[in-house]
Order: C-alpha cells, then sequence, then structure tokens
C-alpha cells in the first residue's frame, strides 16, 4: 500500500460560508425593513449612528460569506517536511517536533470555569511550545495549550472547519508520523481523558445549569410575547383594510409623550348606527418638536373641528385617524423570530452538551 500523498491543501468546505451569506443577508434585510419603519415614524442622528454601524456589520458578514464561497480559506497544508495550520497562524510544525497526536473528548473546562466546546478536536503533543510563539500564532492559540512536567506542550485543534472527518485527519497526521499508512481509527471520546494532566469533563455546576436554562427559557418566553404581539398588530392591519370612515368632531387636544417624542393628541367623537364612541390618536403631521413648539399647534383643533376619521365596523371603539397598516407588526414578527430561534437553538445545544460526557 503506497503512502499518503505528501504536499496537501486542506482547504474548509464551501458550505461554511453560507452561514455567514445568510447571517450578512437576513440582517441587511431587517435592517433596511427598520429603516424605513423608522423612517416613516421619526428619524434622529442617533438612529443614523446605529443604523450604519448595523449595515457595517451586516455588510462584513455578506462579504465574508462570498469571499469564502470564490475561495474558501486553508485549514491546514501536509507537506513533507511539516504540519502548517493557517487558520492559527501556525506557519509550520515539523514532524519530528510532534510526539503524539490523538482525539480528544468534546469539552474543554479552563482554569477560570469558562466552558469550550470543540467538534472531536485534536490534541497534539509537542516537544516545546517554540512552534506557536511567534506573535500571531501566540494570540490565536491562547488558552487551547497545556504544558506537561516533562516539558511537552500539548494544543487542542478543532476540527469544525476541516474538510476531512477528525479521524480521517488523525490518520493523515499519524501516516506521516510513522512513515506507513495507518487505518482510519475509531472516533472514540473517553470521559476521563486529560488535557494538560487535568480532566477535561467537570460537571456543570448547578448554579450555572440553572442559570442557563433561566437565559434560555427567557428567550424563548420574550420570543414567543413579540410574536403573540405582533401577530395581533398584523391582524388589526389585516382587518384595517376594511375599516369604515366617519365624520367626527374634536373635543379636545393635549400635548402627550409617544414613545420618545412629544405629539399633538387629538381628542374626537363620532357616531355610529345612532351611538356616540370617543377616540383618541396623535396627528401625523408633528413627528418631532419641542413641547413648547407642538402646544403652539394646539389652536389647529378647537373644540367642534370636522375630522375624518376610520373606525371598525365590528369594534368602533377602534379608531384611528388612519387606519393601521400590516407592516407595523414586521419589527415586532422579526424580532419575536429571532429571540424564539436563539432560545430553541440554545435549548437543543444546551442539552446537546450535557449529552457530551456520556457520549462514545
Amino acid at each position: 500500500m503506497a503512502l499518503l500523498p505528501q504536499g496537501e491543501i486542506l482547504r474548509t468546505p464551501r458550505q461554511n460560508a453560507l452561514v455567514p451569506l445568510i447571517v450578512g443577508v437576513v440582517f441587511i434585510a431587517i435592517g433596511v425593513g427598520v429603516y424605513h419603519l423608522a423612517k416613516a415614524k421619526s428619524f434622529d442622528w442617533f438612529l443614523y449612528v446605529w443604523f450604519t454601524f448595523w449595515f457595517i456589520g451586516s455588510g462584513a458578514a455578506l462579504v465574508s460569506g462570498i469571499h469564502g464561497l470564490l475561495k474558501p480559506p486553508i485549514y491546514a497544508i501536509l507537506t513533507e517536511g511539516g504540519l502548517s495550520l493557517p487558520k492559527w497562524r501556525v506557519e509550520r510544525i515539523p514532524w519530528s517536533h510532534i510526539l503524539d497526536v490523538r482525539l480528544a473528548p468534546k469539552k474543554q473546562t479552563d482554569s477560570e470555569g469558562t466552558h469550550y466546546v470543540f467538534k472531536e478536536p485534536l490534541v497534539l503533543r509537542l516537544r516545546d511550545s517554540a512552534p506557536l510563539e511567534t506573535t500571531q500564532a501566540a494570540r490565536w492559540t491562547q488558552g487551547l495549550t497545556a504544558r506537561l512536567p516533562d516539558g511537552s506542550v500539548e494544543w487542542m485543534i478543532e476540527t469544525q472547519s476541516c474538510p476531512l472527518p477528525a479521524n480521517v485527519f488523525l490518520a493523515r497526521i499519524q501516516s506521516r508520523l510513522l512513515g506507513e499508512p495507518v487505518p482510519v481509527l475509531p472516533k472514540i471520546v473517553e470521559e476521563d481523558a486529560t488535557f494538560g494532566g487535568k480532566p477535561l469533563n467537570p460537571p456543570l455546576s448547578r448554579y450555572k445549569s440553572a442559570m442557563n436554562q433561566v437565559s434560555v427559557w427567557t428567550c424563548v418566553l420574550v420570543g414567543a410575547a413579540l410574536l403573540l404581539f405582533g401577530a395581533k398588530t398584523w391582524k388589526r392591519g389585516h382587518d384595517a383594510l376594511h375599516w369604515d370612515r366617519a365624520s367626527a368632531t374634536s373635543t379636545s387636544a393635549e400635548v402627550a409623550r409617544d414613545n420618545d417624542s412629544w405629539r399633538v393628541r387629538v381628542h374626537y367623537r363620532f357616531s355610529h348606527e345612532g351611538r356616540e364612541y370617543d377616540g383618541a390618536d396623535f396627528d401625523a403631521r408633528y413627528r418631532d418638536g419641542s413641547r413648547s413648539y407642538l402646544e403652539a399647534k394646539l389652536g389647529e383643533y378647537p373644540a367642534g373641528r370636522r375630522l375624518t376619521v376610520y373606525y371598525d365596523p365590528a369594534q368602533p371603539e377602534d379608531s384611528a385617524f388612519n387606519a393601521p397598516g400590516k407592516h407595523d407588526s414586521y419589527i415586532w414578527l422579526g424580532v419575536g423570530a429571532a429571540f424564539l430561534g436563539f432560545g430553541c437553538i440554545s435549548m437543543r445545544f444546551s442539552q446537546w452538551i450535557e449529552a457530551i460526557p456520556r457520549s462514545r
């Protein structure tokens, strides 16, 4: 059986670029929708700054996804002289410098109690940390190395973006270390495995586990509440397509707060099927301005002025100067779906994490 070919260049799979690509497209679409909604209501300098950063971040994700599709980044280079890992800025580790390589458990906890989750990572045992001590490599490998009593160093490498299965990548490296083909090894995750001489799978504390559950369920409940509110807003906008128009008489006007701005609020009265109904709505013409400026506009609504209002025939108590639109609900539906989706994904992710120490 011939040796495995030398000089392999392993590029990350193209589908890895789909995540930033989709995130970029979705967030740009959300930003455009919110931009038009905010512009229709009120707009100030803070929103300009906020949307600028929003679109810069979304655009960066989109560009990253497009670049990954056109030219996937290099994950590893296996040459006759050694192993290069551009992702971690490690230029070259000579094969003679690698003492051992093995599959490691999926979870690591550092000295500060922070949990790192990997997808079937490899652990390289090196003679020393010299290949990892360059300026760039030291920053990218920080926290993932551990020194053993004999002076050697263990380095954990995540294989999530590797184009090969972890056991195949392990076999390719071992074939070069031994100088002969090695059969593909089974994926075995030891519960009592160590990294740097310390156990890798300490159980989550009850406090952290409880806090994780509270955070997840908070996202789920907030998302469900926003979706419910958005659905009610959408239904109101849908029903408003069939609202009737009536002639009303203003009764009074006042300056009141609407979210973060002062607005002119007009009270009116109209009749429907022989009954009188009272309503109130904000004047859409005056969205911004100081309170003193808007108080000067109150004279435009003397008692008895004739107005045109829209009302729900099924519930005449629900009325407005302009019939509400369905677009008002899109922001609530979008944010609610994001919270609910994040909560559900986190819930599933937490269950997967808890099952890791028991996996074989």
